[in-house]
Parts: structure tokens; C-alpha cells; sequence
């Protein structure tokens, strides 16, 4: 990794993810293969942790326009459990790892919002 204040190797270090999803989405192309990148809930949204980094939302808000203009498939599984209103009991105390509960809620929503993807 380059020696560099926590803002700018967040920025590289998204440069860096976008790169090789889209090397990796290329190949795909030509291997017949579909890569479609999934954003896991994280449950960042339902408290603030010490040594949130503040570019955080800014660098995924880059990756998600970047997946769209690359026409990569991007699914924001954080996004839509940030919408739930029974979200904080999908999560377990660390509010990092999920529920069982909240595993069967993200594995309908991986597989309503990428079963036209897949076909």
C-alpha cells in the first residue's frame, strides 16, 4: 500500500476496486460469464462508528456511478436494508453480521434484484 493520509489511500484504494471490477467485468465479456458486484449491508447506517472514515459515502457513491457507467451490475443490498424499518433486528449486537432473519431477507432481495441479470 502507498504511504498516504487516510483520505487520499481511501481514494486510491477505490481507484484501485473499480479497476479491477472492471477488468474482471471484461473478462467476463469475454468468457461468457456475468460478474455482478453486491453490496452487502453493513449496518453502517444505523449508528455512526468511531473511525468512520467521512469519505466513506463519497467513495461509494463513486463506485456506484462508475459500475453504472461501465454497465457493470451493481446491487445495494446496504441501501435497501437502510430502508427497512425493522432493520436493526436483521442485524446481530455488532451490527456488522446479520440475522438469520436478515440472511433471508438479503438472499430474496440478491435474487429479485438480479434474477433478470442472470437470465
Amino acid at each position: 500500500l502507498p504511504s498516504m493520509d487516510p483520505p487520499h489511500l481511501q481514494e486510491w484504494s477505490m481507484k484501485k476496486v473499480i479497476k479491477e471490477y472492471t477488468e474482471l467485468h471484461n473478462l467476463g465479456i469475454r468468457n461468457n460469464f456475468k460478474l455482478i458486484i453486491i453490496r452487502m449491508p453493513d449496518g453502517d447506517f444505523l449508528v455512526t462508528r468511531k473511525g468512520a472514515g467521512m469519505y466513506r459515502t463519497d467513495l461509494l457513491d463513486s463506485l456506484d456511478k462508475s459500475m453504472k457507467q461501465d454497465n457493470i451490475p451493481y446491487v445495494d443490498a446496504n441501501g435497501y436494508f437502510s430502508t427497512l424499518s425493522e432493520s436493526s433486528s436483521l442485524f446481530l449486537n455488532d451490527q456488522v453480521h446479520l440475522t438469520p432473519q436478515g440472511y433471508h431477507i438479503l438472499s430474496e432481495y440478491i435474487y429479485q434484484t438480479t434474477k433478470n441479470i442472470i437470465n
